[in-house]
């Protein structure tokens, strides 16, 4: 066992001397023992991106405040569906640099976290999946994971608030009703999050072509995309608030609950959209429309995230990593599955 000093200065004067003494207490730390680390979530219809990499010592006495990430020599992985192999997956990325840390705008970005190994292998619903890895020098790891099915949702538009914007935006609110059909008998463990959906929007510009003295001007139309982005949202319903964790009044970004209350049910739950912007060149463009992703999730992912929200410890040296739930058996991390039904509003 490991120890873990740390010094905590006294000064005492006077009746003391002035001597100073610097008691110590002695902290007994877990051993750490070397092994892999598989991570990745297996979403249904998609194809296989996991991260294997060496597991980082979080007690290591190197002066270091962020974990290294690296990838071992002679790593190997492979993929089996319902115990049939699907194969090797491929590496992509040896890089661990963190492509937001310390860099110029124009130096070159990571396609890829390091560690990534990939598959052009499905991800079907309802079949069982298991990740196998060994490197030389680690304890061979695994993990087991079965893919939830989608579940039946359906979402409706209330009112929705316009307010003006000046200079060159709309802000609104939209109230959305999503109706979730829950099997019976399923224990479904469920995410919700409200999204707004891909758009496009066209602008004029003029373009000049020739000298300045005398250049040739005309007006060219330009159409950009908007891609799909998180809406916070606020909502009334017990059910959901139950599973929060961002207070409501500020906008919710995801919540997760259980279907305890409503199993084998069809339930509806009243959302509202919160304000966001958008450009308004010419101020009659309609709202961006929203829908809705409700995540089916597997136990282990359901709970990891139940836990991860209030991980931290801050500065407190005598804070331990967050134990989190695990399925990997012989190594570090977590393989979840989840399955998203897209519920979008009705043209």
């Amino acid at each position: 066992m490991r120890l873990f000093l740390a010094a905590i200065a006294a000064l005492l004067a006077g009746a003391l001397g002035g001597c100073d003494f610097t008691p110590t207490l002695d902290v007994p730390l877990p051993d750490f023992a070397p092994a892999l680390t598989l991570n990745g979530v297996l979403t249904a219809d998609s194809t296989v991106t996991v991260r294997i990499t060496a597991a980082d010592d979080p007690y290591a006495n190197d002066d270091r405040y962020d974990a290294v990430f690296a990838v071992p020599d002679g790593v190997q992985a492979e993929l089996v569906r319902d115990g049939a192999p699907l194969g090797p997956l491929r590496l992509v990325s040896e890089t661990c640099d963190d492509p937001t840390y310390n860099r110029a705008p124009d130096d070159p970005q990571p396609t890829y976290e390091c560690g990534s190994f990939v598959s052009d292998a499905v991800i079907e619903p309802g079949r069982t999946y298991t990740l196998r890895a060994s490197a030389p020098g680690f304890p061979d790891a695994h993990a087991t994971v079965t893919v939830p099915v989608r579940v039946a949702a359906a979402v409706t538009v209330g009112a929705t608030a316009v307010q003006p914007l000046p200079p060159d935006g709309k802000r609104f609110d939209t109230d959305l009703a999503l109706t979730v059909r829950d099997p019976a008998g399923t224990g479904q463990r469920y995410g919700l999050l409200v999204i707004r959906e891909p758009y496009s929007y066209d602008y004029s510009r003029p373009v000049c072509i020739g000298g300045h003295d005398n250049p040739t001007c005309r007006d060219t139309t330009v159409t950009v995309r908007v891609d799909p982005a998180t809406v916070g949202y606020t909502t009334t319903d017990p059910i959901l608030l139950a599973g929060a964790r961002t207070v409501p009044s500020s906008g919710i970004d995801f919540i997760s609950f259980a279907d305890d209350a409503f199993d084998g049910e069809a339930r509806t739950f009243a959302l509202r959209a919160q304000q966001f912007w958008y450009p308004s060149y010419s101020g009659g463009e309609p709202d961006p429309p929203v829908g809705v992703w409700l995540v089916v999730a597997d136990r282990t992912t359901y709970d990891a995230r139940q836990i991860a929200w209030f991980s931290g410890g801050g500065d407190n040296p005598f804070s331990e990593p967050v134990d989190l739930p695990s399925n990997v058996v012989g190594g570090y991390g977590l393989l979840g599955a989840i399955a998203i039904t897209e519920a979008r509003i009705p043209e």
